[in-house]
């Protein structure tokens, strides 16, 4: 029997989208913690994937690099670093939350009802979507991240128990 190559745990998917993001803004370990204000120290422990996820530090990271806090989780979760990397400037993880925060407040309970052929369906579509229209498309983004981000922000829960 032949052993599968082992996944590489949380930590070492943060820390590499973490280093990734780092790069691409040329910024420097003791920039990126001064602007998070923490230590150095507890920066390079961030950065390298030790402890526990700390959602607090990937969004204060987010703010400090101008990178999509949602995509650097998402990146976590689908074991993808370079994920955090695609979405860091276009922010599209952050996009697709608030869009969803919306479509949640708009339908409510009647999400229940929606059966999941008709999601992938209608999910689907969208990215395809994106596919086809990437080149057309360009909308007043900025202002409508801000509000959006600021929507999302007051709804997160704070940091600590």
């Amino acid at each position: 029997m032949s052993e599968s190559p082992q996944q590489p745990h949380d930590g070492q998917i943060l820390a590499e989208a973490l280093k990734r993001i780092r790069r691409l803004r040329d910024l420097s370990a003791p920039q990126v913690s001064e602007r998070m204000h923490i230590s150095l120290r507890t920066y390079q422990d961030f950065e390298a994937g030790r402890g526990r996820l700390n959602e607090d530090y990937v969004h204060r990271f987010a703010r400090a690099t101008d990178s999509d806090p949602h995509a650097i989780l998402h990146a976590v979760k689908i074991g993808s670093p370079q994920l955090a990397v695609w979405c860091a400037d276009n922010k599209f993880l952050t996009v697709f939350e608030i869009e969803l925060q919306r479509f949640g407040d708009r339908m409510g309970e009647r999400i229940r009802s929606l059966e999941p052929r008709e999601l992938i369906l209608a999910i689907s579509a969208m990215f395809h979507g994106l596919e086809s229209e990437s080149r057309d498309r360009e909308v007043d983004s900025r202002t409508w991240l801000e509000t959006g981000q600021a929507d999302l922000n007051r709804r997160r829960p704070k940091p600590g128990r």
